[in-house]
């Protein structure tokens, strides 16, 4: 059991915050009032508002890429690769919902959404980016994925899954079969015939 401690709870509240109000509207003064500390015990854990955003950002990535990679193990070709990829990235938005909506919220390709200068954060899409990426080449190679352009086709997975999660998300009454419906949809699409 993880002992619970100020930094985690400044660590959790920011989460949360970030993903009801976004970073500008995310205050120290909000976090500590969220977390029962004092604005000096997160600027003594992370430094400032920015360092605070940027770990909570790289936490919630780093977790995400974990879960999609082990995903990703059990698949035997490339079209399976991919399913088990979205069926894990859509799975994880519902079981995480409170930190994924921090990453809808606070993403780093909105230009206003944090701190400019958040390389570190960019740095851990990509590597998400390019899990998907490798599962649609393995599908083009090992022929279960029609013939296809693997970057644009990627980039056309992600920003689909992203805006079915911000739709899920802020609840625009959707079906309850909804994931499953996309999950298939994209199975269908991508399918070598």
């Amino acid at each position: 059991m993880v002992k619970k401690t100020a930094k985690n709870d400044i660590f959790d509240a920011a989460a949360r915050l970030l993903g009801q109000l976004g970073y500008a509207e995310t205050t120290y003064k909000k976090v500590a009032k969220e977390a029962g500390v004092t604005e000096g015990l997160i600027a003594h854990h992370f430094g400032s508002k920015e360092k605070l955003f940027i770990q909570v950002e790289r936490t919630i990535l780093r977790d995400l890429h974990d879960k999609l990679e082990e995903s990703l193990f059990y698949s035997s070709d490339g079209l399976g690769a991919v399913t088990n990829f979205i069926k894990c990235f859509l799975k994880y938005s519902v079981d995480n919902k409170e930190w994924f909506t921090t990453l809808l919220r606070c993403s780093p390709f909105i230009l206003e959404a944090g701190p400019k200068e958040n390389k570190a954060i960019t740095i851990e899409c990509e590597r998400i980016f390019r899990l998907l990426k490798d599962a649609v080449t393995k599908g083009l190679e090992d022929k279960t994925i029609k013939d296809c352009d693997p970057h644009m086709t990627t980039y056309i997975l992600f920003s689909t899954m992203i805006g079915a999660t911000r739709a899920n998300n802020i609840r625009l009454n959707t079906p309850a079969d909804f994931y499953p419906e996309i999950v298939a949809f994209f199975r269908n699409t991508l399918a070598a015939t």
